[in-house]
């Protein structure tokens, strides 16, 4: 028993490895180097979802939270000159990001069928389910980071369309 037990611990701690350093290549590598398409239903933010933003108080917590350095949405690589196009490149990458979040927490329920190796398998299935679920938890904090971010960003955008000039 314990043998099967390092071998589940071996395998639970490289598909997690790869879902967090893997998985966002692949997205992209899917993905290309853009969204879809910015006027795609998903990525449009909601006004009731920006007062729930609000309430959480994001405003205070999302730049606490890590980004990929040497990223597009890395804070010290960001341009100090503002224009509608460079605010569309943004408005892309937080698309790309929030799809690589919730890809990887989707993809966390994947753990449940290693539960399947083990002799008797009904017993971890709780567990591995908890783990799943709060990595899902967890990538919700980066995904509504990306959506009121994004909103701002075409807010400034129709700004500076608006004043016809740049920041």
């Amino acid at each position: 028993m314990l043998n099967i037990t390092l071998k589940m611990i071996l395998i639970n701690c490289l598909f997690w490895l790869f879902i967090a350093t893997v998985m966002p290549k692949v997205c992209l590598f899917f993905m290309g180097k853009s969204c879809p398409s910015l006027n795609n239903p998903f990525f449009r933010v909601r006004s009731k979802e920006l007062t729930l933003y609000r309430l959480l108080g994001i405003r205070w917590w999302k730049d606490k939270l890590p980004v990929m350095p040497g990223g597009e949405l890395d804070r010290k690589k960001l341009s100090k000159n503002i224009t509608p196009e460079y605010l569309i490149q943004m408005i892309t990458a937080t698309c790309s990001t929030e799809v690589i979040h919730l890809v990887s927490g989707i993809c966390g329920f994947l753990s449940i069928g290693f539960v399947l190796l083990l002799p008797t398998p009904l017993p971890y299935i709780p567990l591995f389910s908890v783990i799943a679920s709060a990595n899902l938890l967890f990538q919700l904090p980066f995904i509504a980071a990306q959506r009121y971010n994004r909103a701002r960003f075409w807010r400034l955008r129709a700004a500076l369309m608006k004043m016809g000039k740049t920041v």
